[in-house]
């Protein structure tokens, strides 16, 4: 089986964004220009793209050398679990996706790719819970 995910840095930011030397938006695979990320939430809209992920990296933000400018030396990732929802909420609203459509997208797609659809992923009696209340 093939997935297919993103994250939500690559469709929130263009390279065009950020200033020359900003280590704070090192990450791998690197942040693309406009269009590029256009395509890529197209590809979401479409369900091309069916799983954001936080792809989350745990760093103090002096590892990230922020304000040397040294790209070499920061290290490469986005510290991003906290602003996951958040982010992915801004996202769909944007597009124009629903909040059924962000669930699959952070729960069902995921649970279903890693071979858990049959305890997770989904509110439904005899499921595993794990629950995210978003006040809006």
């Amino acid at each position: 089986d093939i997935s297919c995910g993103t994250a939500p840095h690559y469709l929130m930011t263009s390279s065009e964004m950020i200033p020359n030397g900003c280590t704070l938006a090192k990450c791998s695979p690197p942040i693309r220009n406009r269009e590029n990320m256009q395509m890529l939430r197209e590809s979401v809209t479409t369900g091309a793209v069916k799983i954001l992920s936080s792809w989350h990296l745990a760093f103090e933000p002096r590892q990230k050398m922020l304000h040397s400018g040294d790209l070499i030396r920061g290290i490469g990732g986005i510290n991003s679990m906290q602003t996951l929802v958040p982010a992915c909420w801004t996202f769909c609203h944007k597009v124009g996706l629903g909040p059924e459509v962000m669930s699959a997208l952070l729960s069902t797609a995921p649970a279903e790719s890693l071979g858990l659809s049959d305890t997770k992923g989904k509110i439904r009696v005899g499921m595993i819970a794990d629950l995210c209340v978003v006040d809006l």
